[in-house]
């Protein structure tokens, strides 16, 4: 028995902060602990969106609007972008 194809998360699927489910803050807070644990090991969009199942614009744009993440360089190819924090 094969298992179904889950589809991409898309920006659509985010909930309005207030709202029960994952808003765009939430999204961007589990790529900074999944980026952080993973020990100081650079990380590139296309992995994140790999492992969550999204499209590299999706995550660019949870990186772009969260607290203390970046993107490094900010116009790269998502496989050579990397996700960064700023460190204060």
């Amino acid at each position: 028995m094969s298992t179904p194809a889950i589809s991409p998360w898309t920006e659509e699927l985010f909930v309005d902060d207030g709202e029960t489910g994952v808003s765009l803050i939430d999204f961007g807070n589990a790529i900074s602990v999944w980026q952080f644990m993973q020990q100081g090991r650079d990380v590139s969009v296309a992995e994140a969106a790999t492992t969550f199942n999204t499209s590299p614009d999706v995550v660019r744009r949870a990186v772009r609007e969260h607290y203390w993440l970046f993107l490094n360089p900010d116009d790269a190819d998502p496989s050579q972008q990397i996700i960064d924090q700023d460190g204060e």
